[in-house]
């Protein structure tokens, strides 16, 4: 079993005609709980080993992560144009199911623009990561215990360095 507590935010405020802030957040404290054996598990190298989870963090959940994203719509002659920015931080979580494997901490900057032009076609650029942060989003959840590769390299998703989309869609 497991236990968490916390709070979820999600809101948004419109200042004033075009602008509007929005803030997506939570908090959550979640532990195993209830477990008191020791789980069993092959680790990479063959040895059978065991593990107490009770009171471990749970597995890939951060304490706290935030996305703050202001945006701005208004129309031109062609028709509308909506460009925003997002800045979200993802805090400390652990790749493993007891709580020794760190992922760390990230914080990362998205944008884009898209406009209508006219009523079928529709353009957008869009980017992630654009300040090329350095980050690792989740573990390998298929491997119980620590999911290190040999040589204790640990095994997860990186974020990839930055992304640019370009995109044009035409409306029949």
């Amino acid at each position: 079993g497991s236990t968490a507590n916390g709070f979820d935010v999600d809101g948004y405020i419109g200042p004033f005609a075009g602008l509007t802030l929005r803030f997506v957040g939570d908090y959550m404290d979640g532990h195993y709980t209830g477990n008191h054996s020791c789980l069993p598990f092959v680790d990479i190298f063959g040895n059978h080993q065991c593990v107490f989870i009770n009171g471990a963090p749970l597995q890939r959940q951060p304490k706290f992560q935030v996305r703050l994203t202001p945006s701005y719509t208004t129309t031109v002659p062609w028709g509308d144009v909506s460009a925003w920015l997002t800045f979200e931080h993802v805090g400390q979580r652990y790749n493993d199911t007891y709580g020794q494997q760190p992922l760390g901490t990230y914080n990362m900057l998205s944008a884009g623009i898209l406009t209508d032009v006219g009523d079928k076609w529709q353009f957008r650029v869009q980017g992630t990561n654009l300040t090329n942060a350095i980050g690792l989003t989740e573990g390998n959840a298929r491997q119980f215990g620590r999911a290190l590769g040999v040589g204790n390299v640990l095994l997860a998703r990186p974020l990839e360095g930055r992304e640019l989309n370009l995109t044009a869609t035409y409306n029949f």
